[in-house]
């Protein structure tokens, strides 16, 4: 079964605040991930020089993909704390910790977008894309577990620099019971 792993830094307020919640409640029931790599190649134009290419990715899952959800899937430890996302080395049964397996689910859809530096989202088609209105936006980033599409658009940027246009692959699943 193929997982997909959450995780964020112990500052990360938004995350911490709002899709973390959103994903031990299993409100969460998409992720945006980087339709793109970055790759090192030497530079012919500069003697000795090295640019990063952005390469495009397919997508990782197929629409009826089985996946486990996993929090901080290359950690070995099994509980984290809910207030900071961090391992939780004592479980005092207080309900402040969480396992690392948050749940399994079935991919039901996968799209692309592409956001860029305005905060505009635009989903892409064969050749053409749509451009998200805010009702759209918002809808979306419930989904990913914002509570605004700003939030979510704060978040990207900061977590992508957003300077130009990205794609990314959407994931859309449903939980298991």
């Amino acid at each position: 079964m193929k997982v997909i792993s959450f995780g964020c830094k112990s500052n990360d307020k938004i995350y911490l605040e709002q899709v973390l919640p959103s994903l031990l409640s299993k409100k969460k029931v998409s992720t945006i991930r980087p339709a793109w790599k970055e790759t090192q190649m030497s530079c012919p134009v500069k003697p000795g020089g090295v640019t990063i290419a952005v390469m495009m990715k397919e997508p990782r899952f197929k629409v009826g993909d089985p996946v486990k959800f996993l929090w901080k899937c290359r950690s070995p430890y099994r509980f984290f704390n809910k207030k900071t996302g961090n391992v939780a080395l004592i479980v005092d049964g207080k309900k402040r910790t969480f396992p690392k397996l948050l749940g399994t689910g079935t991919i039901i859809d996968v799209m692309k977008l592409e956001i860029n530096k305005d905060g505009r989202i635009f989903w892409i088609f064969k050749d053409t894309s749509i451009f998200l209105n805010r009702l759209s936006r918002t809808g979306l980033a419930k989904s990913d577990g914002f509570n605004s599409s700003e939030d979510m658009f704060t978040w990207f940027d900061q977590q992508q620099d957003l300077t130009t246009q990205l794609p990314f692959n959407v994931y859309r699943w449903r939980w298991d019971k």
